[in-house]
């Protein structure tokens, strides 16, 4: 029977003791593998404190929305009936949550008016109505990847190589530095923002004059915003200054506010799932004890800034060094510490003592330290280690002397104007490469950047004259592209995980450093010797275009057509691009892959290799070939079908593709003429629609 029955034939205590008795249950029940959604039920004291004990071992999230989306989605409802409510449950919801998910509404208007000229980004104006989720969708499994730490549940940006290699254990990466005030005006080009930088960094505020619930609404809001539009890791960073963090006026302004609401801000930022926390070493033990406790997932950043008159100068290394070891015993991820320069000598001072500090007997956690101020911005450009930067659209200087004074392409550039870092040439290869888009593409991004790389053409009969190119000192890696991409194998010394599974590489990169036994190095190493010049002695293949095929299909499928146990997607074509469009489907999780050439001996080859691979994936003890790790969410091997024909009707048992990939080659190979392929009609039925790619840049469009 419906509430309103069961009310009243049992009155409303026997209503809220049945409610409790159902959640129980259905808690219980149900541990893992679902997601279970609780409404305003929870108003009930009993439900409340079900909750809380279940919080203790699952994530329970609480979303919210801003409210005139609320009323707008609601319509018979007022603002001020809405203001009631979201004031009456939002404390509620937040003790009986340990996430928060704030969902940002799109701009439909906008994506359904690409004339505008009101200001709207010019990202949200292009895409399509029936996409109209997908930004909302890609921004809810980005927090879900964070908050249950879930192999299965890749966050977009996780296939990036450079992803494998941890953000802290970089070297010169810079974390773009926007207060939340900024990110709620609406004025910003979040993803702008974002080029050249490692991170995002949010900073908190103490409150001004604002409701402290509806301040941590603002701040939910402004994170999710960074989060939706970028890909790099974001930093949750209060600013300690307004805040009696020890008890005393030695660390901040005149303005004081409770160590508590601080930390309660920090908390806040462990339930918003930020990648990186900073926790002020101001704080005593007793303090920070507990925010380490609920740190979950996220990395603890462990900051103090002494920028109040009596605090120590570089120079007193006994002060340094027990701040770093506290920092240490703490068990932080990262620490930071910084000063205000009074001295260009301070940026010298301070290289010696990262040097002492980062040799320290024990484990090293990794160690961000800078000058602020004009006079410090030598040693933000040194600082190995998520150096903060700002960026042209952000206003440079500021009210406080910690705000960033230099861009993450200005402190690129000072790298390479110190020889810290080598101009590097870079080129694609292969047969016909004379129309590739590359160069214009890679130029334009190392100039935004502030590297001062070239990428060429070369265009080549055969893979011999790659030796030439190698030979250069700074040669800086070159993509590869047909006829090349598995031809290319042979000269390699090692390849990525990707590249050996996939049998095909579109990347080769310089090794110019050697393990003693002669063996490529980690990834980490391979990152650090990057844009060094040097006598090349050995090359490294990795597949990239996995990545992209990856990316575009899932940018591109509507949510009706999300991968799902019956998904079916043809491949067009049987080269080292459709190896690797195969790979990404398999990682998308796509349990039925058919595929077509026009040599249906190379197509059963390819299937062939990737029933094999599959088959040592799932094996008790695979052997170390087995590179590929399934991620299909139905826990189901992938089946493969190789079409005879394009004539030929599609295959019943087969559900009409919505995912087409073309991998055909727009120009002869060899002695092979171009491919005059048309789609068929046959392949085009789905009822739902779908999403065809186009990998080749030299194709006509009718």
């Amino acid at each position: 029977m419906s509430s309103s029955v069961y009310k009243k034939q049992h009155g409303n205590i026997g209503h809220h003791k049945r409610q409790a008795e159902i959640l129980q249950t259905v808690l219980a029940n149900n541990p893992k593998g679902c997601v279970i959604v609780v409404g305003t039920s929870l108003l009930d004291q009993s439900m409340q404190g079900l909750l809380r004990d279940h919080s203790k071992t699952h994530p329970i999230i609480n979303v919210i929305r801003d409210p005139n989306s609320i009323q707008k989605h609601l319509k018979g409802w007022d603002n001020k009936r809405i203001g009631d409510l979201l004031s009456l449950s939002r404390s509620i919801f937040r003790r009986c949550s340990n996430y928060e998910f704030f969902n940002i509404s799109e701009p439909s208007k906008a994506i359904a008016s690409p004339d505008r000229t009101d200001g709207v980004l010019e990202h949200q104006r292009h895409h399509s109505p029936h996409l109209g989720l997908k930004r909302a969708e890609r921004h809810w499994l980005k927090f879900i990847a964070l908050t249950t730490s879930a192999n299965s549940i890749r966050a977009l940006e996780a296939a990036y190589p450079l992803s494998q290699v941890r953000t802290e254990a970089r070297q010169y990466t810079y974390a773009v530095s926007v207060a939340t005030s900024a990110l709620l005006s609406g004025t910003l080009d979040i993803e702008g923002l974002e080029t050249g930088a490692d991170a995002f960094e949010v900073v908190v505020s103490a409150p001004a004059n604002k409701h402290f619930p509806s301040y941590l609404d603002d701040i939910s809001e402004a994170c999710a915003r960074a989060r939706r539009d970028t890909i790099v890791p974001i930093i949750y960073h209060v600013d300690g200054r307004n805040f009696a963090l020890d008890g005393s006026n030695n660390h901040t302004t005149s303005t004081l506010t409770d160590s508590n609401a601080y930390c309660d801000l920090v908390r806040h930022g462990f339930r918003l799932s930020a990648s990186f926390v900073s926790i002020d070493l101001s704080l005593k033990d007793e303090d920070i004890a507990p925010l380490m406790a609920i740190r979950g997932s996220c990395k603890v950043i462990g900051h103090f800034s002494a920028d109040h008159p009596q605090a120590p100068g570089w120079h007193d290394m006994d002060y340094w060094t027990s701040m770093y070891t506290r920092a240490r015993e703490l068990s932080v991820d990262v620490v930071r510490f910084c000063r205000p320069a009074t001295s260009l000598e301070d940026n010298d001072t301070i290289q010696c003592l990262r040097y002492r500090l980062t040799n320290l007997p024990g484990a090293t956690v990794p160690l961000s330290m800078y000058n602020t101020g004009p006079l410090g911005r030598v040693s933000v450009c040194t600082n190995p280690v998520l150096s903060p930067v700002t960026h042209e659209d952000l206003s440079i200087g500021g009210p406080t002397s910690n705000t960033p004074l230099i861009t993450s392409c200005q402190a690129s550039e000072a790298l390479y104007a110190c020889f810290v870092y080598d101009p590097m040439r870079m080129n694609i290869i292969g047969s016909n490469t004379g129309y590739s888009l590359s160069p214009a593409m890679h130029n334009a991004a190392y100039k935004a950047c502030g590297m001062p790389h070239t990428y060429s053409i070369h265009q080549a009969l055969s893979l011999n004259e790659l030796h030439k190119l190698v030979e250069d000192p700074q040669y800086g890696g070159s993509s590869v592209t047909l006829p090349f991409k598995v031809e290319v194998i042979a000269l390699t010394h090692s390849l990525s995980s990707h590249a050996r599974t996939i049998g095909a590489i579109n990347t080769l990169i310089p090794v110019r450093n050697l393990r003693p036994d002669g063996s490529i190095p980690d990834e980490l190493s391979l990152f650090r010797e990057r844009n060094r010049a040097g006598p090349v002695k050995a090359l490294y293949g990795e597949n990239t275009d996995w990545i992209g095929v990856k990316a575009c299909l899932r940018r591109g499928l509507s949510p009706a057509n999300a991968v799902g146990p019956r998904t079916s997607a043809i491949v067009i074509g049987a080269g080292g691009m459709a190896r690797a469009a195969i790979y990404a489907l398999i990682q998308m999780g796509v349990p039925h892959i058919l595929i077509h050439n026009r040599t249906m001996t190379r197509a059963e080859e390819l299937a062939d290799h990737y029933r094999r691979v599959i088959a040592r994936s799932v094996e008790p003890n695979p052997g170390p070939s087995s590179t590929l790790v399934l991620s299909s969410p139905q826990d189901t091997h992938t089946v493969f079908h190789v079409l005879q024909s394009r004539d030929d009707e599609w295959p019943e048992r087969f559900r009409q593709p919505t995912i087409v990939v073309s991998c055909v080659p727009t120009h002869a190979i060899g002695d092979s003429p171009p491919s005059d392929f048309t789609m068929p009609q046959a392949w085009m039925k789905s009822p739902t629609g779908g999403v065809v790619l186009e990998v080749c840049t030299k194709v006509l469009v009718y």
